[in-house]
């Protein structure tokens, strides 16, 4: 029977998946809105890709070591993506 401390690191490390996904989805977002819709609603995505990955970081440090091994390396996966991105479309105004 699992203790307390691991169904927390669990909840977390899905807590930590559904950040990655909010920031894959706001990426895939970001870039229609750079070929379709507007620099800006590009710009606001992109920061809440960033958001949504800052989010997964801090909740990264809680997990046990396992689940940091399996989940730091998408995490920085997704930073790079979005730093690749933020020249392409400046600071947000919003």
């Amino acid at each position: 029977m699992a203790g307390p401390a691991r169904a927390v690191s669990t909840l977390e490390a899905e807590f930590v998946r559904a950040d990655l996904d909010a920031a894959a989805a706001m990426l895939d977002f970001a870039e229609d809105e750079s070929l379709f819709g507007t620099l800006e609603g590009a710009r606001r995505a992109l920061a809440d890709a960033d958001r949504a990955c800052a989010d997964g970081q801090e909740r990264l440090a809680r997990l046990n070591a396992a689940d940091r091994g399996r989940l730091g390396p998408r995490i920085a996966n997704l930073r790079g993506a979005i730093d690749r991105m933020q020249p392409r479309f400046g600071p947000s105004t919003s």
